[in-house]
């Protein structure tokens, strides 16, 4: 009886222990989803450091997973790998709410995107996005947004591109984040800057960098703006440069296309000593850039009227392009989303031809029911009308018979004869 108590106590304390640590994991994955977005860095050296073997149910590994891709994203790690996300897409998908499901097809869509999987990216898009009507999260509707503009930006959709950018920005005004509006912002210039929308694409650069707080984004515009500075119709290089320097200067580390603009620039101000330093120093290093200066290149060799080498550098770049374009067709944007909504209509009208046979089905069924009800209670009602009339029936066989007795009693009989009804 003793060994059956311990066991029993035993039993119930585990239980309550792993309830308490549950508790404590869940309380912990709360408090980092509260920072994870202004402290990114923080939340991923936190959720590594966690056991993840405390993860006892499925709501905790799906809220685990959520994190761990959102920290890794923000923290600019791509990963290739969706089983980092797919516990929370998989959880999320029955038993989530509307941000949730946005949330983990969102980075789920980022993961396949850097996977250079765009078309499986912009499917995972679309599903998020068919939970932004019920979302309450603008920060991520805008993020969603600005995700599906990247893609649109890629195949060179650029009317849509720019309806999604536009959609992120009300998104982050709805939201009060004025640091990611201003990221947005500089990636409306650059759309302007591809539509060669000068002054519109100007204006938006000269805005972003004077308010822009995050050095990675800061980085990447300055680049876009020094690279128009150069290639508009009234080029201007030392404004080129001037932003080369501030990046530099800045401690973000120039590439090889900042080093093409550079070279360019200092061509179109005269000075072909450095531009020629620097192309030597591409030409040395270009097995780590095969492509990302060849266009400034082209533009030096055009500007020095060298045209055999402008010529050789153009049929580089077109056959380049021509290798990105089959790459582009090959997984197009429009197509995929063509054939996604096709199947999701005919799963639509699969799933409502089920609907309506079931419906028919139970109608049936409840006809049949209500059938043999109705029959039954006719069946009932006759039985008793039934049992009346044999009643009534008795009764007079009843009064007869005493009829005859008080008859023979007069003639004299014994009142021992009388019959009685066999029904009662």
């Amino acid at each position: 009886m003793r060994r059956v108590f311990f066991s029993v106590l035993l039993f119930f304390s585990l239980i309550v222990f792993v309830s308490c640590q549950s508790r404590h994991i869940a309380t912990t994955l709360d408090e980092i989803e509260s920072y994870i977005q202004s402290h990114p860095d923080s939340a991923l050296t936190v959720l590594r450091t966690l056991d993840t073997t405390t993860l006892k149910t499925r709501k905790l590994k799906a809220h685990y997973a959520l994190l761990h891709a959102m920290a890794l994203d923000k923290n600019w790690i791509d990963t290739t790998d969706v089983s980092v996300v797919m516990p929370a897409v998989e959880y999320y998908e029955k038993h989530g709410t509307a941000d949730q499901k946005l949330k983990s097809l969102l980075y789920l869509g980022r993961i396949q995107y850097f996977n250079n999987r765009p078309d499986s990216a912009i499917i995972s898009y679309m599903k998020a996005e068919r939970e932004t009507p019920h979302s309450t999260d603008e920060l991520s509707k805008g993020l969603l947004s600005m995700a599906i503009a990247d893609i649109y930006c890629d195949a060179h959709s650029l009317d849509k591109a720019l309806s999604y950018i536009e959609s992120a920005m009300g998104h982050f005004m709805k939201a009060k984040d004025t640091s990611r509006l201003s990221q947005t912002e500089g990636r409306l210039a650059m759309i302007f800057q591809e539509q060669q929308e000068w002054q519109k694409a100007d204006s938006l650069f000269i805005k972003t960098i004077d308010n822009i707080a995050d050095s990675t984004y800061l980085w990447i515009y300055l680049s876009q703006y020094a690279a128009m500075k150069v290639v508009q119709p009234d080029p201007d290089p030392s404004g080129a440069i001037s932003l080369l320097r501030r990046k530099y200067s800045g401690k973000g580390s120039l590439n090889a296309r900042d080093y093409g603009v550079y070279a360019y620039a200092s061509a179109l101000s005269g000075d072909d000593d450095r531009c020629n330093q620097i192309l030597s120093m591409l030409s040395r290093n270009h097995s780590h850039h095969p492509n990302q200066a060849e266009y400034m290149e082209y533009r030096i060799a055009e500007y020095r009227k060298d045209y055999a080498q402008a010529l050789s550098l153009l049929k580089k770049i077109y056959t380049r392009q021509d290798t990105l374009v089959y790459e582009i067709l090959g997984h197009s944007v429009s197509q995929t989303l063509q054939d996604y909504y096709e199947k999701e209509s005919v799963e639509k009208q699969r799933r409502l031809t089920e609907q309506r046979m079931n419906g028919i089905t139970i109608s049936f069924l409840l006809l049949v029911l209500l059938m043999v009800f109705v029959l039954w209670m006719r069946q009932k009602k006759r039985a008793g009308k039934g049992g009346g009339r044999k009643n009534d029936s008795c009764s007079r066989r009843g009064q007869q018979d005493a009829s005859s007795s008080q008859g023979f009693l007069r003639d004299g009989y014994e009142p021992y004869a009388i019959v009685f009804c066999p029904f009662l």
